[in-house]
């Protein structure tokens, strides 16, 4: 287990599980912040290309979890039952992503997967009502970077580099990234 999200409404942990063939372990935060294994846990990813996909960064939200699958190019994508934190893949599942997903990052309806593999963002819209990723336009951008983050407010992306680090605005309805003037350190 090398990677670990909490959805937006600090009900739940997610980690991914290395192991073949992967998957994701689920476990609900009690009152005292004690972690209990969430029933039917570790979940599989199905549809995976390759035998083992090794899911990599992991991000939720309120209602869905996505995992990076950087052996089979993919992003995997749950539903997350809110009262026992069981996940179900979404329709379509896994979606095509760059070359090696990494990282993942989620600003409102929109997932943002970082594939260190190629140099590039892949960028979706999640559909609010089924989880399902549909790529947005632009998507797959070219930035590349070895990590990011999206800051509370939901408006930036930040990306860092072995040789800087930018950030980018996230266009609030087309989920689109336009580097910011003046966040450039190094040559990213």
């Amino acid at each position: 287990n090398t990677y670990l999200t909490v959805d937006s409404q600090s009900k739940f942990v997610f980690t991914s599980v290395d192991d073949a063939p992967g998957g994701i372990f689920a476990f609900t935060i009690g009152s005292t912040g004690a972690l209990s294994e969430v029933a039917g846990s570790p979940f599989s990813i199905p549809g995976q290309t390759v035998a083992n996909s090794q899911p990599a960064g992991i991000a939720a939200s309120a209602s869905y979890v996505y995992a990076a699958l950087s052996g089979s190019n993919q992003v995997a994508g749950f539903s997350i039952n809110s009262s026992t934190g069981a996940l179900t893949s979404v329709p379509g599942s896994p979606f095509a992503a760059g070359s090696t997903p990494t990282t993942l990052a989620i600003a409102n309806n929109f997932v943002y997967a970082l594939n260190s593999g190629d140099s590039t963002i892949s960028a979706y819209s999640a559909n609010s009502s089924t989880g399902t990723l549909t790529p947005i336009s632009g998507s797959p951008f070219p930035i590349a970077g070895t990590s990011m983050a999206i800051d509370p407010s939901l408006q930036y992306l930040y990306v860092i580099s072995a040789n800087g680090f930018a950030g980018y605005t996230i266009n609030s309805t087309t989920g689109g990234l336009t580097a910011i003037s003046g966040t450039s350190i190094g040559s990213t």
